[in-house]
């Protein structure tokens, strides 16, 4: 309680069930994707383009425990997120990286995120089938790619 205290005041604690005060400091347990969809920002790309139509539906089709790693992969969170002044809740920011960044093969990076900015580098693939591969990936194996799991993890530093 000491620790809510400092950042709300104790006489409004009454007004909030627990679920509830967790919902507005941690947002939801369940990604609602139309959510995400509706707040989503673009840059190089828009909402019509067939890679951004079909990660939404990758996204759609995902059950809600990816829905959460997908969550943990683009923002280092696993839950929604909480809605703020206005109603509205930090915007996804999808990015298309330039073509000649894949060398010639759409297909062959994998999507990337700036957990800090909640932004999304997603590459024109070319299916939706390699799209929901690629993006199952990037998410399944984002905490062996983060440099600081390595050195936690590297020899002489797991008793640390």
């Amino acid at each position: 309680r000491d620790g809510l205290a400092a950042a709300l005041p104790r006489d409004l604690f009454p007004l909030f069930t627990a679920a509830e005060l967790e919902r507005l400091l941690c947002g939801g347990p369940e990604v609602d994707v139309d959510a995400l969809r509706a707040g989503a920002e673009y840059e190089g790309c828009g909402p019509e383009d067939a890679h951004v139509r079909a990660f939404w539906e990758v996204l759609t089709e995902m059950g809600p425990a990816e829905r959460s790693a997908f969550l943990r992969f683009a923002w280092a969170r696993a839950r929604a997120p909480a809605a703020g002044r206005g109603g509205t809740a930090a915007a996804l920011k999808i990015q298309t990286p330039a073509p000649e960044a894949s060398s010639g093969n759409p297909d062959g990076p994998l999507p990337t995120a700036q957990t800090c900015f909640f932004s999304l580098s997603l590459p024109r693939y070319s299916s939706k089938e390699v799209l929901r591969a690629k993006l199952r990936l990037a998410v399944a194996e984002a905490p062996n790619m983060d440099a600081d799991v390595r050195l936690h993890n590297a020899d002489g530093w797991a008793d640390v």
